[in-house]
Parts: C-alpha cells; sequence; structure tokens
C-alpha cells in the first residue's frame, strides 16, 4: 500500500510517495511556502489559504500519477488558524504562528493579551500543557471574538491549516487530531477533551471548535484515478519529527533536539508532568515535554539578510551568504571575545524581546566572528531547555532538522558541548519519515504507532 504525504511547514511544503511495503519515500517535491499577504498593520501575519491549497492539489495530481494510492496523509505546522464556514469557504487568511494581533492596544492602558490573561486568572491552566501566547489559536480567537467577528455568522469552525485542506479536499466533516489540538491553548493535554473552563473564560463558543479524533480517523476521500481514497486527519509537524526520528522507544530516557527554521527540544515519556516547559499530546496516548519557539533559523536569516542587503545597497552585488558562512574557516567556539544574542523576534523561549551583538572590539567586528557567536547562542540556549526538561549527563540526545545538517560549525559545538551522547539523525527528512510510520500504522499491520515505528526502525526508512 502506498500512500501520498505532504509536510505543511512554514518555509516549505514537501509531498512524497510512501510505499509501506519496502518502506520507501521516494519523489520528494518541496515548494516554497506562499508569501504572506500584505498588511499595513505590521503585528498581523496572514496568508492565502487556496495557495497551501493550490499546492496540496497540485503535489496529489503529479504524485498519483506514479503509482496506486492507499490514502493521503499530513503533518501540519501546530500554531496559527483558519475560519471557515458551514461550505468550508474561508472566512479569514491563514493567520499564522507569528501574528501579534493579540498585543495591539485595546485602550489607552492595556493589551487583548492583558484583557485575556485576567479572563484566565486564578483558572486550572494546569492541565492544558502550554501558556497562551501570541499566534495560537486561542489568543487568536479570542481577539477576533472581542472584535466582533462572529456577529452573523453561523456554523463557523476554527481550523489549523492541515485540517482545513483536509477538510476542503474532501468535503469531509472538519476535525483535528490531539497532536494538533494540544497546540491551541484549549485543549487539555491530560484529559485528552477541550477544555470547557478555559473556552467559557474566553466568552468563545464551544461549537467553533471541530470534533477531536482517533489517529486512524478518514476525513473523506477523493477520487484519485478513478479510485476512492481516504483521506485522514492532519498530525501536529513537530510530533510527526520527533516520530521520525525514532526518539522514546528505549527505556532510556532521550531527547530530541529539532533545529529548522525555529528550534525545539523535547521528550516523550507516559505520564503528563506539568512544570515550565510546554507538555503536548503524543501518539499512544503518551505526551511530549518540550520547549519551544528557541531562536534558531528565523533568528539566523536576520544576519543573512542584513550581509545580503548590505552586498546588495553598497556594493550593488549578489552574494550567497550561507554558502559563504557554511565554508567558514577558524574554530567554531572562537569569537575574539564577541558575544552574540539572536532572541530578534519577541515571545521567544529565551525570555528576551530583541538581541544585540556585545563586546566590540577593532579587531572581532566581522561577519565570521559574528556568525559563530550567533551558533554558540543557540547551543548555550539547548543546554538551558535540556536542563530544563530534566537531561542528564549520559542521557541521549537526537538532533533533526535541515539546520543542523546544513551547518558544519553547529554540528562541531553540539559534540564539544554534549560529547558522545549527541547523535545525528540518520537523515534529513524526519517529518516525512514520522509519516512513514504512521502511514505503517494506518495500513492495519499494527496495533500501536510504537510497534510500527519498532519495526521501521529495525528494518530502516529507505529515503530516496
Amino acid at each position: 500500500m502506498a500512500f501520498i504525504a505532504v509536510d505543511l511547514g512554514a518555509s516549505f511544503i514537501k509531498g512524497c510517495i510512501l510505499d509501506t511495503r519496502t518502506l520507501t519515500v521516494s519523489d520528494i517535491l518541496k515548494i516554497p511556502s506562499p508569501k504572506e499577504l500584505k498588511n499595513r498593520i505590521k503585528t498581523r501575519k496572514e496568508f492565502d489559504p487556496r495557495q497551501f491549497e493550490e499546492i496540496v492539489r497540485r503535489i496529489i495530481k503529479t504524485l498519483s500519477k506514479k503509482t496506486d494510492m492507499g490514502g493521503v496523509i499530513f503533518s501540519t505546522q501546530m500554531h496559527g488558524m483558519i475560519l471557515v464556514n458551514g461550505k468550508l469557504k474561508p472566512l479569514t487568511g491563514f493567520i499564522s504562528w507569528q501574528d501579534e494581533r493579540i498585543l495591539e492596544k485595546r485602550n489607552k492602558y492595556e493589551t487583548w493579551m492583558d484583557l485575556l490573561e485576567k479572563k484566565l486568572k486564578k483558572k486550572n491552566l494546569a492541565d492544558i500543557g502550554i501558556k497562551m501566547k501570541p499566534g495560537i489559536m486561542g489568543a487568536t480567537l479570542f481577539w477576533l471574538s472581542q472584535n466582533k467577528y462572529f456577529k452573523n455568522k453561523d456554523s463557523v469552525k476554527s481550523l489549523f491549516l492541515g485540517d482545513y485542506i483536509a477538510a476542503r479536499l474532501t468535503k469531509g466533516k472538519p476535525a483535528i487530531h490531539s497532536t494538533n489540538a494540544c497546540g491551541s491553548g484549549l485543549f487539555s493535554t491530560k484529559k485528552g477533551v477541550w477544555s470547557k473552563e478555559i473556552i467559557k473564560a474566553l466568552d468563545l463558543d464551544p461549537e467553533i471548535l471541530p470534533e477531536i479524533v482517533s489517529t486512524d480517523y478518514s476525513v473523506g476521500n477523493i477520487q484519485i484515478r478513478g479510485k476512492t481514497v481516504p483521506v485522514f486527519v492532519s498530525y501536529g509537524d513537530m510530533q510527526a519529527a520527533v516520530l521520525g526520528s525514532f526518539v522514546g522507544l528505549s527505556e532510556r530516557k532521550e531527547f530530541c533536539l529539532n533545529i529548522g527554521t525555529g528550534s525545539q527540544v523535547s521528550t516523550v515519556s507516559n505520564s503528563y508532568v506539568p512544570g515550565s516547559h510546554d507538555v503536548r499530546a503524543y501518539f499512544d496516548d503518551k505526551y511530549l515535554s518540550c520547549c519551544t519557539h528557541i531562536p534558531a533559523g528565523r533568528a539566523l536569516n536576520v544576519l543573512i539578510n542584513f550581509a545580503e542587503e548590505m552586498g546588495k545597497d553598497i556594493f550593488n552585488k549578489k552574494v550567497d551568504v550561507w554558502g559563504k558562512l557554511i565554508k567558514l574557516r577558524g574554530k567554531p567556539e572562537d569569537t575574539g571575545g564577541l558575544e552574540v544574542n539572536i532572541s530578534f523576534f519577541r515571545n521567544n523561549a529565551a525570555g528576551r524581546q530583541s538581541g544585540y551583538i556585545n563586546s566590540i572590539t577593532e579587531t572581532n567586528f566581522n561577519f565570521g566572528n559574528i556568525f559563530r557567536g550567533a551558533l554558540i547562542n543557540m547551543v548555550d540556549n539547548y543546554a538551558h531547555f535540556l536542563k530544563e526538561l530534566n537531561y542528564k549527563k549520559g542521557d541521549s540526545i537526537t538532533v533533526a532538522g535541515g539546520l543542523a545538517c546544513k551547518v558544519p560549525q553547529l554540528i562541531a559545538l553540539l559534540k564539544e558541548r554534549f560529547g558522545k551522547q549527541v547523535k545525528f539523525s540518520s537523515n534529513r527528512e524526519e517529518a516525512l519519515s514520522g509519516l512513514m510510520i504512521l502511514a505503517v500504522y494506518l495500513s492495519g499491520r499494527f496495533r500501536s504507532v510504537r510497534s510500527a515505528s519498532l519495526f521501521c526502525r529495525q528494518k530502516r526508512i529507505n529515503i530516496q
């Protein structure tokens, strides 16, 4: 049985064919995600959801010509949201995880976030698993509700990107998996249900939220080359990447360090243990303790863009900054004393609202030192958040994500900091590997996602 898999990322949308008999991931397509819609209000970040849908339909059409399909599955960015009406027509753009409208002033003295926090004061937030923050569904829905956006609009549903596309493809009933619902701020991760207490406190209509469904739930069917093919509910991309890294399968404590546009540090656990970190839903009724929004590729791009603009504006020359930085010579830990903090965007896990470059002298201020200083700051952050998740010397760390494999200096720094305990994922497509494991499970050969994972680890997934 073969599946078409689609990973809806912030930077790229990837599609591929998953052959569950040979465990082969083939025909990988990588398409840049749609560009942000222009908005005169800087705090608002929206995209045209129809552009995402168009790309996905194109991927399915292209890949379906190459093999018989047994199903279509998705992983999707875990935050952001789209409002649709009863006919699945978008009522908003895809309001992304970078959206900060909740931080806008509602009056002279307070923001909408201040009001939200007042309403949640003394409420039981321990079961939710995450903190309410800009860009997540709960915060954005609260803003929309307070600004009378739902007035005279019946049958409105709030969906994650993957669930919107699955419903649009099939015209099926909107549904959501717990690996996405847990990122909404409205879901009791401990109990596995929508939190009536939080929804009521924020004056939201519970009917606006889709039904929570199981891992093997089919949203509906599509016709591919005369064949009826099921489309399954979408899964959180972070959980899919952790699954594809084969973390959490041994009795020994293991951590996953995923480095891409953003970074996450996580570990799989059998019990729900709240703390200063997030606790998200995972597969087989397990939990993912994690620290998210750690500065990574998005923050490094601030430095890259600066260098590229300087080349363009001053020298009228286009420069491949990434290519040159990756080939930098010199010890990765040597910055000449220069200090760099890459907390360039608000609401990042490091707790700062801006970054800095410090301890500049007349000899150390060059772009090589700035870049190495940024990488050192990244590794310092990882060490801090691993400790927050109770990492101890000797615990295993698996490093995954496209950025980790792309930058040799970062690999060297991670090895130096964590020693032999750090290992690098055997492939660069962890999310697609996670979708392969899920496809094997959905094919009906195993009773649990864990059993499918053990099988795939033993037989090995072949990525072409």
